[in-house]
């Protein structure tokens, strides 16, 4: 945490741009100000207001040009590799968007099975959309019926967790399946929900729960923003 006792809890990233380009005169203010600074080759100071005002105004197209100017030009006066990277894909983004990849999945129809349950609830853990979850709340137990196991899967605060051992009360759905059902769907071949349907998991209670479930699971996304919000959040 930043020392000092204004930033323990600042505003919310948009917020605090907006409520700055009400105190500098607006977007234009900003421009004029940064602009003089590149001038006179501050070009750390240059970013800072520039940077807080896109959040507020991702549209403004003087913002955007001046800030890949300026992220562009730290990134050539840096000896440090890391550094110059994320400033030129800084400037890259600002311009013309981040980069286009295709995505390869690490988890494969021939690694899956190697895999335990506890790993394979790891890969469905990193993947859930925590923030599309935070309010929700529930409990699903699980029988693995080829390993002859029992696990209880339970999302509370937009965190997915999973605890050996049979559900003791509160789970919204049980679910019976083989292993090979859950490698599914953490290989994006069939979906848990899909699996029911399919007649390859026997499911007794909410199936609501697990559709929820598996809509907060997302596909991993090897391209993301640096410096605008990701699209869809809230900030």
């Amino acid at each position: 945490m930043t020392p000092g006792p204004a930033h323990p809890d600042p505003l919310p990233p948009r917020a605090g741009g907006r409520k700055m380009l009400d105190d500098m005169g607006g977007a234009d203010a900003v421009l004029a100000r940064a602009r003089a600074d590149v001038e006179a080759g501050e070009y750390r100071r240059a970013a800072e207001a520039p940077d807080r005002a896109l959040l507020a105004e991702p549209g403004h197209a003087g913002i955007r040009a001046l800030l890949a100017e300026t992220c562009e030009q730290l990134g050539y006066g840096c000896e440090s590799a890391a550094w110059r990277n994320a400033y030129l894909n800084a400037a890259q983004e600002l311009r013309i968007g981040p980069p286009g990849l295709r995505m390869h999945s690490t988890i494969s129809r021939e690694t899956a099975p190697a895999l335990t349950p506890a790993q394979l609830f790891g890969v469905l853990a990193v993947r859930r959309d925590g923030l599309a979850a935070q309010h929700e709340s529930l409990r699903i137990a699980l029988r693995l019926e080829d390993l002859g196991e029992d696990w209880v899967l339970a999302l509370e605060h937009g965190a997915l967790t999973w605890t050996p051992g049979p559900a003791r009360a509160g789970a919204a759905l049980s679910l019976r399946m083989d292993k090979a059902a859950l490698a599914a769907a953490v290989c994006g071949d069939r979906s848990l929900p899909d699996s029911v349907e399919a007649g390859e998991i026997a499911a007794e209670g909410d199936l609501g729960a697990l559709r929820r479930l598996s809509g907060w699971i997302a596909a991993p996304q090897p391209v993301f923003n640096i410096v605008e919000p990701t699209p869809g959040r809230d900030l």
